[in-house]
């Protein structure tokens, strides 16, 4: 590995052979984006063959939040996938780890609050009486 100041790698052992890794966990090491590219290789131990990729640290510029409902409820939960892009347009490959606190802001166009009376699920008396009285 090329940079080993700049990212962990954290080799998952294979069920089926432990010394062996099909899988690695690559963390980074540094908060600051790095225009260095950093090559990890690995060898397989049967054929001698070594593969190679690349990394990069960079910031999210961008997110793509995906999701198969359009309007959620109160209370109810819902599964996002989200895409983050870098300045450059690039793909992270993953988002584990990160922890996003969310929030909507009045006047956005994409995410809005509607009223129980807006949405078009039915409802209580009891919820009808919670937002007349904003409980």
């Amino acid at each position: 590995m090329s940079h080993p100041n700049l990212i962990e790698l954290e080799k998952v052992p294979s069920d089926s052979h432990p010394e062996c890794s099909n899988v690695a966990i690559v963390r980074a090491l540094s908060i600051k984006p790095s225009k260095s590219l950093i090559w990890i290789s690995a060898k397989d131990q049967n054929s001698g063959q070594v593969l190679r990729c690349e990394v990069k640290l960079g910031l999210i510029t961008r997110l793509n939040i995906k999701t198969h409902l359009r309007q959620f409820y109160l209370n109810d939960y819902e599964h996002l996938d989200l895409d983050a892009y870098d300045e450059e347009g690039n793909l992270f490959s993953g988002l584990n780890g990160y922890r996003f606190d969310w929030n909507i802001e009045s006047g956005n166009q994409n995410v809005k609050v509607v009223s129980w009376r807006e949405a078009s699920r039915t409802h209580s008396e009891l919820s009808s009486e919670f937002e007349l009285n904003k409980l």
